[in-house]
């Protein structure tokens, strides 16, 4: 369940990206009481989701979000 929304999510946030006309999206933060969770996308088929409490420091947690989606698509090209 939690898959199939954030994949709605992050693809609602790549329309509205596209009809805005801005580049492409990078990622998706929601902020709620308890913390933040970030979507992002690791390749065209694959998602990830990092979920924080609210005294983690955002943009680490962001940045170790891209790092490891970077590195995931990486291993899964070399795959390939």
């Amino acid at each position: 369940r939690i898959a199939t929304m954030n994949s709605s999510l992050l693809a609602l946030a790549e329309t509205l990206t596209k009809e805005t006309q801005q580049q492409q999206n990078r990622f998706v933060i929601l902020e709620n009481s308890d913390g933040r969770i970030v979507s992002l996308r690791v390749n065209r088929t694959l998602l990830m989701t990092a979920i924080s409490y609210h005294d983690s420091n955002l943009g680490m947690v962001l940045k170790i979000s891209q790092n490891t989606a970077n590195a995931l698509a990486c291993l899964i090209s070399e795959e390939s």
